[in-house]
């Protein structure tokens, strides 16, 4: 089952090594739960900068696979060549405006691009000006694209990074949690082409400086050429120890009656016949340099520490002073960079591996190699939300702007996406309406080559009908009205009339026939025939008496809806 809870997890990497560290503090002590080193993949990181986060992160996973960890989110401590430091006096500010100044301060100097770059200090009080509160700000800084490429390697390992801290810090905090005792110490860690000087007084960080000169410029060059006493000559002539101190087995010497903790290794400069005292950094480096102890290939790193101490020293007088300088270096050169700058400084150095003391697991025994792999700044940063020795920094806290502009591009793709849908959708519809239309032209052309067919064989039939039609149409105009002529010639007939025969003309004109009982009744029925609407102008055309008294009559009259001309050969009257 995996041990997350237990401790938190710190990574360590660079161009040499991945080691990764579960550790925290117990009762205050620092106990290291488990840890895992790898040399970094060929070519997947420069200079601090993670250029292939597919690699590292399957490096990554893998180291948490053998060590059973599951963790969600790491500390990362950043190499010491992925970030710079500088110290700037600023007036004492609230806290809400220091971060906003420091900024300012590195974008007006130079040192950080306007407006990018990610930024984190350590806040320490400086000497008092009359009429001035001033402090310190040790600020760290780097560029946000080393800090993407860290997250990226992250991600594509399952985890998020809590917090990106200087490599430096998270050394000297490792180192300082290690110690059984508290007292004031310089530490000071060195990397290829620099070092980073702490100066802690048992309490609180005091003073933190970046010197240009690092181990390579120590070890590379001969000291043949030296004037000076050295520890290589020294060492060349083990057989004839100087009186007042006892010989060690690396060829370097110590005074009688001294004691050295388990895993550290204690150096002074042969030519002091006294035992360095605390305050003997306080020399003048003019003396220092004049002294002639410097060799030629530690003096430039050691004159700066020297150079430190005393400025130190003299802005904090009331300051609790280093007893000694701990030097942190790779495994590699610390035998030969701690003994040369024994030689050079006036307070004892001190290095070796600070992890001896602990307690360390079976399995962290066996990737335990020492600090060339990484792990003192993956255990420190490991402990940093747990040890209050040295404030923990975050160098991953990037800028609004530049998290909107890495939302930005997000944002570009998807809206190329969504314009990419619908550039596919439209054409796939411009497609489908190609095929619609194709197939109505295709339907279309079918459609008018079965109508010219039908209409081909259905021509003879399609004539009869119009004609047919033509002659219902010509008969209907030829007819004449007769139902209402014969509705009101039978509503207008009064009794004792008797209708014996009605003809109407084509041309409207109509005749009726009849007998009457009396001449009353005939004019009564002419009256009646001239109210109505279908027959104007009713009048006798005859009257004839028979013998027996009976009257017999014929009433000419015309119609009111005159038909059209009858066609020729057609029947004039209709019945």
């Amino acid at each position: 089952m995996a041990n997350e809870i237990k401790g938190q997890v710190g990574i360590f990497i660079d161009a040499r090594t991945i080691m990764v560290a579960q550790a925290r503090m117990q009762g205050g002590r620092m106990e290291v739960l488990a840890l895992a080193s790898m040399d970094t993949p060929t070519e997947s990181v420069e200079n601090a900068d993670v250029l292939d986060p597919f690699r590292v992160a399957q490096a990554i996973k893998s180291l948490l696979k053998e060590m059973n960890l599951q963790p969600r989110a790491v500390s990362v401590a950043l190499a010491q060549q992925g970030y710079w430091l500088r110290t700037v006096r600023l007036p004492d500010v609230p806290a809400s405006e220091r971060n906003q100044l420091v900024r300012n301060e590195l974008e007006e100097t130079g040192a950080l691009p306007i407006r990018s770059g990610t930024v984190d200090f350590l806040w320490i009080p400086a000497p008092s000006e009359p009429g001035k509160r001033m402090i310190d700000a040790v600020t760290y800084y780097t560029n946000d694209a080393l800090v993407d490429h860290m997250r990226d390697a992250l991600a594509q390992a399952g985890l998020q990074l809590t917090r990106l801290e200087p490599g430096s810090i998270s050394v000297v905090r490792g180192y300082l949690a290690s110690r059984p005792v508290t007292e004031p110490v310089a530490v000071l860690s060195v990397a290829q082409k620099h070092s980073d000087l702490c100066i802690h007084d048992g309490r609180a960080v005091r003073s933190m400086r970046r010197i240009p000169s690092g181990w390579a410029d120590v070890i590379a060059k001969p000291n043949a050429a030296s004037p000076f006493y050295t520890y290589e000559e020294e060492a060349e002539d083990a057989a004839t120890p100087r009186q007042g101190h006892s010989q060690r087995d690396s060829g370097l010497w110590k005074l009688p009656g001294e004691t050295v903790e388990p895993g550290v290794s204690e150096f002074r400069d042969p030519v002091r016949t006294a035992s360095p005292q605390p305050d003997d950094f306080q020399e003048p480096v003019e003396s220092v340099l004049m002294r002639g102890s410097f060799s030629t290939d530690a003096g430039f790193l050691a004159s700066e520490v020297v150079r430190s101490l005393a400025f130190f020293a003299r802005e904090y007088p009331e300051a609790s002073k280093p007893l000694y300088v701990y030097v942190l270096a790779p495994v590699d050169v610390i035998d030969k960079l701690a003994p040369a700058l024994a030689a050079n400084l006036p307070l004892p150095v001190k290095s070796g591996d600070p992890m001896a003391q602990l307690q360390l697991p079976r399995a962290a025994q066996v990737a335990h190699s020492g600090i060339a792999e990484g792990l003192l700044p993956a255990v420190g940063c490991a402990i940093g939300g747990d040890d209050a020795t040295l404030p923990t920094l975050d160098l991953s806290r990037q800028l609004d702007r530049v998290k909107a502009g890495k939302r930005a591009p997000a944002v570009l793709l998807a809206g190329m996406a969504g314009s990419t849908l619908w550039m596919v959708a439209a054409a796939v519809a411009s497609i489908t309406l190609t095929l619609l239309e194709s197939n109505v032209r295709t339907v279309d052309i079918h459609i008018h080559t079965e109508t010219v067919r039908l209409r081909a064989e259905r021509a003879p039939l399609l004539k009869r009908a119009e004609i047919n039609a033509n002659a219902k149409a010509l008969q209907a105009k030829s007819q004449v009205p007769a139902s209402s002529v014969l509705g009101r010639v039978a509503a207008a007939t009064p009794p004792g009339i008797a209708v014996k025969r009605l003809a109407v003309g084509a041309d409207g004109k109509m005749t009726i026939e009849g007998d009457a009982i009396n001449t009353k009744t005939m004019e009564q029925f002419a009256r009646n025939l001239s109210e109505s609407a279908a027959i104007k102008f009713p009048a006798f055309d005859t009257i004839h008496q028979d013998d027996k008294g009976g009257l017999t009559f014929r009433i000419a009259g015309v119609t009111r809806l005159a038909p059209a001309a009858a066609p020729a050969g057609s029947n004039p009257n209709a019945q």
